[in-house]
């Protein structure tokens, strides 16, 4: 029979110019621009992650981010963490995360930097911006291209972005299995699954006439 291959999405490693130093140099650069005390103090940064931990990339990224802006910084960081993409049944509603957050910063404080990771992250940022610290600086980082593209960042937003091509990853299959004629795609049955596979299949058209796809998410 044909061969059959299995692709699951995920967030694509940086490239060999190395984007988590490229990210935590703009985490840097913005950190500098937001503090003017004169004498050194702790610098708060808030840290929102797509994911709770177990994704590979993501966890490397944060723990590369991490260590580079403590470096790079010459003052003390604290980071504060929250996961604020999609965790299951048990997810609290969005209102509420935005109220937790804010709570973490009482007295009408704020973070230095905000820093969100990977797509679910990004969108939840960009949605509650005017609630979550607005004049503060936010850095969108490990998150596509193509997240970003429906509106121009604005004047305190920054981003350290990743490209992935799958079509380039079907290419590959296709010179080392050519008999392949049907890929199964792995997909998530929320917003984030909903959203790739709309891209995907328009960037797999070029695929139509050798490849049928089928899709997991109402499996």
């Amino acid at each position: 029979g044909s061969n059959r291959v299995n692709i699951e999405p995920v967030a694509a490693r940086p490239g060999p110019c190395s984007r988590f130093q490229c990210a935590a140099l703009a985490g840097c650069l913005l950190l500098y621009a937001a503090s003017s005390e004169a004498q050194p103090r702790v610098q708060q940064v808030l840290v929102l992650q797509s994911f709770n931990r177990g994704n590979v990339v993501i966890d490397h990224f944060t723990t590369d981010f991490h260590f580079e802006l403590d470096q790079r910084v010459g003052t003390p960081v604290n980071f504060v963490q929250v996961t604020v993409g999609p965790t299951g049944f048990v997810g609290a509603p969005e209102p509420v995360t935005v109220g937790y957050i804010r709570s973490l910063f009482p007295d009408g404080r704020k973070p230095d930097l905000i820093v969100t990771l990977a797509f679910p992250a990004a969108v939840f940022a960009r949605k509650y911006r005017q609630e979550l610290f607005p004049g503060t600086p936010l850095l969108f980082a490990a998150v596509d291209q193509r997240v970003l593209r429906d509106a121009p960042l604005a004047e305190d937003e920054a981003a350290a972005t990743v490209l992935n091509d799958y079509s380039l990853l079907v290419d590959d299959i296709l010179r080392l299995l050519p008999e392949t004629k049907q890929v199964f795609m792995i997909m998530g049955s929320g917003e984030l699954g909903r959203y790739w596979r709309r891209e995907l299949e328009d960037e797999f058209q070029r695929f139509q006439n050798q490849l049928t796809f089928v899709w997991s998410e109402k499996l």
